[in-house]
């Protein structure tokens, strides 16, 4: 989750997920997963996210299930911004 954050983050601006150590959501109404999923849903990805390091994230584009990398290569397609791993990390 913290990458897919961080991801979203570099690829759409600054705190667009407005997470960075639970310092900018309000845990008890905008637990961090909904902005996440949101910023997903910016670039044409639904997401479910996981709160289990055991269970995986889930995407999907047009209603066809993708990988994670899928995903994120579609974010890059659809903003034409193609960027390295190191870039965001």
């Amino acid at each position: 989750m913290m990458m897919d954050s961080k991801f979203l983050n570099y690829m759409l601006g600054d705190k667009v997920c407005r997470r960075w150590n639970g310092e900018e959501v309000d845990w008890e109404d905008n637990y961090p997963y909904v902005y996440i999923r949101d910023a997903w849903e910016k670039v044409g990805v639904k997401a479910s996210m996981s709160d289990h390091m055991d269970v995986p994230n889930t995407y999907s584009i047009d209603g066809r299930q993708v990988t994670r990398r899928e995903a994120f290569l579609h974010a890059q397609k659809v903003l034409n911004k193609f960027v390295t791993d190191s870039d965001w990390m």
